[in-house]
């Protein structure tokens, strides 16, 4: 019986590096700052330069290590996956990010609800763009909805009323109960909003895009949709590091606190939450209420809200729900509108034509028109010849080529008769110094130059074919002395 080489192969290096496999699932619109976020919870400077790159497609693969000590026994890899877009194509590959995967009757993927339970979901809004953070919320949230939803219906043997049950009982364990949590309605999956780029927030106040006013409203908003489903939310930016600390230790905290390792030990995560600053967003799940929500601004319902964002989910897309009452979307729409593109500032668009259609309209040359050749891409492209020859783009002109050039321009002028001889013309044999008439002026530069090479230099301060006036002086000096 043959041996299972593979087999021992892996089991050997499952044992030298045993770590307990949890998924961290990062999901966000093209641009939201996902791989920035991928790279700064890996910790140190050292940790992100070995992340591995996150493997090409619409379902993006790589994984870190969450351990606070390098040096612990057990390692805490987790697997990232990223999905780059809310668009059907890309979400339809989000089920195989959790094994083992059930095939629906029509053909769909399902995801394992073990390994739904055992993943985190963090989902990034970008702040630099926030009229588009609530429509972007509720596409990503009525995805995760249809997910679980579908786990569920696959046969699982768990109902899901008792895994909503068990998710508001841990999250209440988590920061001690409260009475106005609202956590009824959660999907049963842990959840993370990271507000990226948010200092955004105080440079859009700051050119008056935006006011302090419609912030605090989309920070009502957030944090009531997060009570609702028990996310935690934090604000990050590459300009504060520290900012990246919260949400790693959050992570660690909510994926391996329940899992037992031995040698390895779980800080608590004790966050102080902040909802002064919205570019410092820090609230953890539990903690929030909607009295606390509605004291920042006594006009914004959480009720309402809630409501809204119910229709919301229940016809996601814009369009969708044409009449009766205002959805989320509208709703932040109505209060937080898109900015209008101005037309002043659009750079107008230049139109290149073919290049058959420009040379058409060039003007044709002097001269009988029916004569003239027109110039066509065909002509460009062919070597052009001048005055020495073949143009530089076909070949170059080396030293025999020039002087194949120049003897292809001298031509025989008429010269002096000889005597006896009368009207005898001679061949242009030792006058070649002397430029012909006919010859173009490039040509004379060029042929002046190469006869002054062939010259021999002279001395500094001496005529030419006469000695030097070294040579001179110590002939004058011995007819001195001899003279003496």
């Amino acid at each position: 019986m043959a041996k299972d080489v593979w087999g021992s192969l892996l089991r050997g290096a499952r044992a030298r590096y045993a770590f307990v496999s949890k998924t961290l699932v990062i999901l966000g619109e093209p641009g939201s700052g996902k791989s920035t976020l991928v790279r700064q919870l890996a910790g140190s400077a050292d940790a992100r330069a070995s992340v591995p790159k996150e493997s090409s497609g619409p379902l993006g693969f790589g994984f870190l290590e969450l351990n606070e000590d390098p040096h612990a026994e057990e390692r805490l890899r987790t697997g990232v996956y990223t999905v780059h877009s809310a668009d059907a194509s890309v979400t339809a590959t989000l089920p195989y990010a959790f094994p083992p995967v059930e095939m629906a009757a029509d053909a769909t993927a399902v995801a394992a609800l073990r390994r739904l339970r055992e993943s985190l979901f963090v989902i990034a809004l970008d702040a630099s763009q926030p009229w588009a953070m609530v429509p972007q919320l509720v596409a990503w949230l009525a995805l995760l909805q249809r997910l679980v939803a579908q786990a569920h219906a696959s046969g699982c043997h768990t109902d899901a009323d008792t895994v909503r049950a068990a998710m508001r009982a841990h999250i209440e364990e988590l920061v001690g109960s409260s009475s106005e949590t609202h956590l009824t309605d959660n999907l049963g999956v842990p959840l993370v909003f990271v507000l990226t780029k948010a200092d955004a927030a105080e440079a859009l106040v700051a050119e008056q895009r935006m006011t302090e006013a419609q912030w605090d409203y989309l920070q009502q908003a957030l944090r009531t949709v997060a009570l609702r489903f028990g996310a935690a939310i934090f604000a990050t930016t590459q300009s504060r590091a520290p900012s990246y600390n919260g949400v790693r230790a959050f992570i660690r905290h909510r994926l391996y606190a329940d899992a037992e390792l031995p040698g390895v030990s779980i800080p608590a995560c004790d966050l102080e939450p902040v909802t002064a600053d919205v570019s410092r967003l820090c609230i953890l799940p539990g903690w929030d209420s909607w009295a606390k929500i509605e004291a920042v601004h006594e006009s914004f319902s959480c009720a309402a809200w809630s409501e809204a964002f119910s229709r919301d989910l229940a016809h996601p897309g814009p369009g969708a729900q044409a009449e009766g009452p205002p959805t989320a979307s509208q709703m932040a729409r109505d209060r937080v509108p898109a900015p209008e593109y101005d037309t002043e500032d659009e750079v107008p668009s230049i139109d290149v034509p073919p290049y058959e259609t420009f040379l058409e309209t060039l003007p044709m040359p002097s001269g009988e028109a029916s004569d003239a050749p027109r110039l066509s891409i065909d002509t460009l492209r062919a070597p052009v010849r001048n005055a020495l020859g073949p143009s530089m783009h076909a070949s170059t002109l080396d030293m025999p080529a020039v002087g194949r050039a120049m003897e292809e321009q001298a031509k025989e002028l008429p010269g002096p008769a000889d005597p006896g001889t009368p009207g005898r013309v001679s061949k242009r044999t030792d006058d070649v110094r002397s430029p012909s008439v006919t010859t173009p002026k490039q040509t004379e530069v060029l042929h002046s130059f190469f006869q002054s090479l062939l010259k021999k230099p002279a001395s500094p301060g001496s005529a030419p074919h006469t000695p030097s006036a070294r040579l001179q002086q110590r002939a004058r000096r011995r007819k001195e002395e001899g003279g003496i």
